[in-house]
């Protein structure tokens, strides 16, 4: 159930009661249109996790991750990057935590190189203690529910420990590809996790939202949060945070079909780990339920289009920090 709807109308009904009808109105019958449209649209498609199971008994396949990724606007743009189709797909979950979870239950040893946090190598020892770094055991138990990434892939590539970017704030896609290349000399299974187009949005249309607040690391404010409190407070439209979306895609699509030209595997596969709502239904971001989060492509890519962008030339403006943890880079983002 999203955490932006019947809550927020409770609440401020309480502050104000003469406006409960209006509330009412905008958020609880928004909260159930999007339940009903949940349950219409996904039910009859197939299970993300079934299809997954079924890629991994090949021999020669190379699987793509794009975090919150949506089922239609990869659609829409599949044919300026790709040969291939694209399908709808229906996943239970509504974050990385949960794709992890609920997709990944046993032991794989081809690599998995990432660039999303949650995916680590750092072990976990949900113990009740405190961990070392003064970040509490309960948080983390809170988002992997116990489930220790590292018990289950053998080979983590984690690139965002080599390239998380200080001013974008957040590891590109670039690095991401050029990493994984490296990995794919040797290996006919393989993943690749790229963040986009997760927020924060650094596509070439990008939000002009402020940077002041130069600690922002310090104050555990989550890093995306500045776009979602800027879309709801009216500052940018929701035509303008779809621009931005869009524009996210774009990028790391670029690096996508990159990767696919200088590698060769027998089969290639895009899916999204869980979506994103952009204002439907008066949901934003993700972890909540909702038809635009549980709703993922499926792509079965058969080529890269001669007229495909190019992939960014990007230099890194990012140092490797051995002290990173992925504590603290959760922490960053406002997990913990």
């Amino acid at each position: 159930m999203s955490r932006y709807l019947p809550r927020n109308a409770v609440h401020r009904g309480l502050q104000n009661p003469t406006a409960v009808p209006g509330y009412i109105k905008s958020e609880v019958i928004d909260e159930l249109r999007q339940q009903i449209r949940l349950g219409t649209s996904t039910a009859s498609l197939p299970n993300q996790a079934d299809l997954l199971a079924e890629l991994r008994r090949k021999d020669n396949f190379l699987l793509i991750v794009l975090d919150a990724c949506r089922y239609d606007y990869l659609k829409t743009l599949f044919g300026s990057f790709f040969y291939g189709d694209v399908r709808a797909t229906r996943t239970v979950a509504t974050n990385t935590f949960e794709y992890l979870q609920y997709n990944w239950p046993e032991t794989y040893s081809y690599p998995y190189v990432t660039a999303a946090t949650p995916v680590t190598s750092e072990e976990f020892k949900f113990d009740g203690e405190d961990s070392g770094d003064g970040l509490p055991q309960e948080d983390l138990y809170e988002y992997y529910r116990g489930y220790t990434p590292n018990n289950h892939f053998l080979d983590l590539e984690e690139v965002w420990r080599d390239f998380w970017d200080e001013e974008l704030r957040v590891c590109p896609p670039e690095p991401t590809t050029e990493r994984a290349v490296e990995r794919a000399a040797d290996a006919s299974r393989m993943v690749v996790h790229y963040f986009q187009p997760h927020a924060p949005f650094i596509g070439e249309n990008r939000p002009g939202l402020s940077r002041e607040r130069s600690s922002i690391h310090e104050e555990n404010v989550k890093i995306d949060q500045d776009i979602w409190e800027a879309v709801k407070s009216g500052k940018i439209s929701k035509k303008e945070l779809r621009k931005y979306y869009k524009s996210n895609l774009l990028r790391v699509l670029a690096s996508v079909s990159e990767l696919i030209v200088r590698t060769d595997f027998d089969r290639y596969v895009v899916i999204g780990d869980h979506g994103e709502a952009l204002g439907e239904y008066g949901g934003f971001a993700h972890s909540i339920e909702h038809p635009f989060v549980n709703k993922v492509p499926w792509a079965k890519i058969e080529g890269v289009v001669e007229s495909a962008p190019a992939m960014w030339d990007y230099k890194s403006a990012s140092s490797k920090d051995e002290m990173t943890t992925t504590r603290s880079r959760l922490q960053d983002l406002g997990y913990i």
